[in-house]
This record gives structure tokens, sequence and C-alpha cells, in this order.
């Protein structure tokens, strides 16, 4: 429900920003591989546009937008085959921000990762690379969070950086490894 999301995110934000206006509001992510099914399902270009049509501006109200650019289909995609939906779905869903009059958002990948199982530790800590050096250095994202540093005892195992006994996999070395931007976010002092 595009139009319901939209209000509630504006109410969301207006709550958070009169409280301080320094607040960092992002939009939820979204699933790209979602099929426009009536209203059980809609793909997230489809909900992005109604959300639009519902609250005009609503994307320059929020100060980031998340993304859930997953390596699909099935979290197993080669980064170097690069289709709508996949490690690069932000791409799309920026355009789509740009039509929609927001340009230069900051993007925060907030879902992505391999599935153990589907690739070896092996393959995904070499497809963490070539993403990370070759995909995910856009100037405009500042965020890539792999999901999840620990799905052991879920159905998200598969996904996990870590093993079961808590040892790091060749997927978080490779992580550890990468050269890393230092963020210097805008402190604000307490209100006092």
């Amino acid at each position: 429900d595009a139009a319901s999301y939209a209000q509630e995110l504006v109410r969301t934000i207006d709550a958070f920003k009169k409280v301080d206006e320094h607040f960092f509001i992002i939009s939820a992510g979204l699933d790209t591989h979602a099929p426009n099914t009536g209203t059980l399902y809609k793909n997230s270009s489809t909900f992005l546009r109604e959300m639009e049509q519902s609250v005009p501006g609503i994307f320059q109200r929020i100060d980031g937008f998340a993304s859930h650019s997953y390596p699909n289909a099935n979290f197993s995609e080669d980064p170097l085959f690069t289709k709508r939906g996949g490690i690069v779905a932000f791409k799309d869903e920026v355009v789509l921000l740009r039509w929609l009059k927001r340009a230069h958002v900051p993007i925060f990948i907030t879902e992505t990762g391999w599935e153990l199982g589907k690739v070896s530790e092996e393959k995904a800590a070499v497809f963490y690379r070539y993403a990370f050096e070759n995909v995910w250095s856009q100037q405009d994202i500042v965020a890539v969070t792999p999901f999840l540093l620990n799905g052991h005892g879920s159905n998200f195992s598969g996904f996990s950086l870590v093993h079961a006994d808590g040892t790091p996999t060749k997927m978080f070395e490779t992580l550890v490894q990468l050269s890393k931007v230092k963020g210097e976010p805008i402190l604000v002092k307490e209100k006092e």
C-alpha cells in the first residue's frame, strides 16, 4: 500500500524533525524483484511512483534512500552479470528518483549478500570484493550493510558472515580487508 506508506513516512519525518531537525531519515528498502500482482505485490518502481502520486514531493523530504540490491535471482548472481534487480538495483532506483525530481540522494544499501550453499564461501568472497570495488563504489552510496553477521539458528544462516562457532567466513575476512572511506558525520551538540 504505497499511499499509506508514503503518508506514514511523512508523519514519521515530521515527528522526528519536530524533536530535532538533525534526525536523518531514510526510506524503507523495497524488493526490486516483487511482481506486480494487484494488491498483494508491487514491484519497487511502481510502488515508488505511487508514493509520489499519493504524497507529491515525498522524495524531497527524505534524507537518504534505502536500497535492497541483492544478487538475484536466488541470491547467487555473479556480479559481472548486471541485470535489473541484482546488485545494481540501486542504479534503476536512482534513475527513477531523478525522474521523480530527487537527484543526488545518499544511497544506503541496507541489505545485500550471497547465500552460502548456492555459492561457495570462496566465490562469495570474490563477489563481495568485486561488488565493493566496481559496483557499490559510486559517490552517492554512503553505506553498504551486508545481510547478515550471524543468522545461525534461523532461515538466514546461509547469509551469515561468521560460522556457527563464531569464526569469520572468507566473506567476513574479505570485507575486513577492503579499503574503507572514513566517515565524518556532522555531529550536533545536545540541546541543553
